[in-house]
């Protein structure tokens, strides 16, 4: 009986943290970004400095090594505005500067925190996406995170491919092909609602 009730407790923490990336703001979407980036393969180093970079990320797949800086962002508006791009090329400067390396930069955010996941309108405005992909950036929405983590949880991600297409892609990553492999009812039905 313990067992079973320790299990239900690692579950229900599993959740908790799948919420946060839907629901959470600043301080607790970082980690529990990063924390789901790790479960995704990739090793990520927690942030140093307060205010800089919200982490450093490196995947390896056998001989390739893929590096890249994070940005994590949260707002209760639609869409996000330029200060995240220019914060994540601040990032890319400090990679260089410090590490002496040119990191892929990675914007990860959450946009109309305090509305249902499936009511948030598309927060990357077209002058938004234009500058990510001017500067060779990636970006995606929390959500996204969520549906790749569901696809590993269910043996459904090929995890280097993955990551391989995640890093040579430049924009806005195309997760259409992510959200596919859930059945519509699967990608519907589970996402968290608070």
């Amino acid at each position: 009986m313990i067992g079973g009730l320790e299990a239900k407790e690692k579950e229900r923490a599993k959740l908790r943290d799948c919420l946060k990336l839907l629901y959470e703001r600043e301080g607790a979407l970082e980690p529990a970004i990063r924390g789901m980036l790790r479960v995704l393969g990739a090793h990520v180093e927690d942030p140093v400095e307060k205010n800089k970079e919200d982490g450093w990320i490196t995947v390896k797949i056998g001989e390739n090594i893929l590096e890249g800086v994070l940005e994590i962002k949260s707002t209760r508006k639609d869409s996000f505005d330029q200060e995240g791009v220019r914060q994540l090329l601040d990032w890319v400067g400090r990679g260089v500067e410090l590490r002496s390396k040119k990191y892929k930069g990675i914007f990860i955010g959450n946009s109309s925190v305090d509305k249902p996941v499936n009511e948030r309108p598309w927060p990357f405005s077209d002058d938004w996406k234009k500058s990510v992909e001017l500067h060779d950036f990636i970006a995606l929405k929390t959500e996204d995170i969520y549906v790749l983590y569901l696809l590993k949880t269910k043996n459904l991600l090929d995890s280097n491919k993955f990551w391989n297409d995640f890093f040579s892609a430049k924009g806005i990553f195309d997760m259409k092909p992510y959200w596919e492999k859930l059945s519509p009812s699967e990608s519907s039905e589970e996402t968290p609602t608070t």
